[in-house]
């Protein structure tokens, strides 16, 4: 899912990293290796993962002090210490992600560090950004329901950082050489007030659900304001709703270009903009 989330926004050469932190049943085991690897090696890493070895040695994996890398490097590998059952759905999860030509590589450091995922965890990353590149992180929380109290529930998931992913996605696009210029949109509603802004909102749903570009102002500014909005996003037509408007369930639509106004209703407002814009 997430993958075809990137893909749909074009940004095509981000890559997963995968792995799988095993379950309660094989993780204990090799925290416990780990440890003794770590305590042998103290002197080795920093000061947080000194501290992290006594809270949650996997962390110290994930750690991006150079240094501390050096050791990781040459730690037990948790891949070795899965039982069967997590070994043999691992292979399930990359041989479908092969299947699928999803882009992935197996990195024995990823951790993601919370005790509450189970077998698979991935992260999505990006080469346009520096240390902190990941866009996406998530896996498995097959124990995480019943530990909150309730019924044993298997799930998955996953949250995108959104800043970083326009941070990628502005990159990307100079990187083509594509246009950084303001893009227009359809329709912009100028609302006088706030029952103005309430029907406004309504009317904004119902356009974007035909697939159509719209916004408004939520901030209650003078239409002169709003008018000077609608001009920094390119609008090609204003909606202009006013107290009479209200009463009258008609505004007037402004085509910005070559400031025709017309009455509208606002029932047949959708219909009227789907037209314009075939």
């Amino acid at each position: 899912m997430a993958s075809k989330i990137f893909n749909k926004l074009n940004l095509n050469d981000l890559v997963i990293n995968i792995n799988s932190v095993g379950d309660k049943n094989c993780r204990p085991n090799y925290i416990n290796e780990l440890k003794r690897y770590f305590e042998k090696n103290q002197r080795q890493v920093c000061h947080d993962c000194t501290k992290r070895l006594e809270t949650n040695p996997l962390r110290i994996l994930d750690c991006k002090n150079p240094t501390c890398q050096n050791v990781v490097k040459l730690a037990p590998k948790l891949k070795d210490s899965l039982c069967n059952e997590c070994k043999m759905h691992f292979n399930r999860v990359i041989s479908s992600l092969s299947k699928l030509n999803v882009n992935y590589q197996i990195n024995d450091q990823l951790v993601r560090g919370l005790d509450y995922y189970t077998r698979t965890t991935f992260e999505v990353v990006s080469n346009q950004l520096g240390a902190q590149n990941a866009v996406c992180g998530g896996g498995r929380y097959d124990d995480l329901v019943e530990e909150l109290g309730g019924k044993s529930t298997p799930a998955t998931g996953f949250a995108i950082g959104l800043e970083r992913v326009v941070e990628v996605m502005q990159k990307m696009s100079l990187q083509r050489g594509e246009d950084q210029g303001v893009k227009e949109i359809d329709l912009f509603i100028a609302a006088m007030g706030e029952e103005a802004q309430m029907i406004g909102f309504e009317l904004l749903t119902k356009i974007r659900e035909k697939g159509l570009t719209a916004d408004q102002d939520y901030l209650g500014k003078s239409l002169k304001a709003q008018m000077k909005a609608a001009d920094h996003l390119a609008a090609k037509y204003v909606y202009i709703i006013g107290e009479e408007e209200l009463v009258k369930k008609t505004a007037i639509l402004r085509n910005m270009k070559t400031a025709e106004q017309k009455e509208v209703a606002f029932d047949k407002l959708s219909e009227e903009l789907h037209g314009l814009a075939n």
